[in-house]
């Protein structure tokens, strides 16, 4: 992994992992991942031979960036709550007959 590269802001991460966390930055480069496509095994494997990554640390690298990548994926993906409407308190939407929006 290139030393020049910082670690970006994320979840806590264990120190042998923070590598492979960085390859996944770098192999998102500016991916738009709202399709639901996510990395797959020839670029990750790609990104490990670039990389002098063989073996059985390349079959790691590979199963932890595409499991990465696949929860990343979810998450952007997953249907985001409806924010409630501005101006109604909590108790207004509680009151039976309450009509949203109004």
């Amino acid at each position: 992994m290139p030393a020049h590269v910082e670690t970006p802001v994320g979840p806590e991460v264990d120190a042998d992992l923070m590598p492979v966390w960085n390859a996944w930055h770098l192999l998102m480069g500016g991916r738009d991942v709202s399709s639901g496509e996510g990395l797959s095994w020839r670029e990750c494997s790609r990104f490990c031979e670039d990389h002098g990554i063989e073996g059985d640390a390349r079959r790691r690298w590979c199963r932890l960036l595409l499991a990465m990548d696949r929860v990343f994926v979810r998450f952007v993906n997953a249907p985001k709550e409806a924010e409630p409407d501005a101006g109604t308190s909590d108790w207004d939407r509680r009151k039976p007959g309450h009509k949203r929006g109004s």
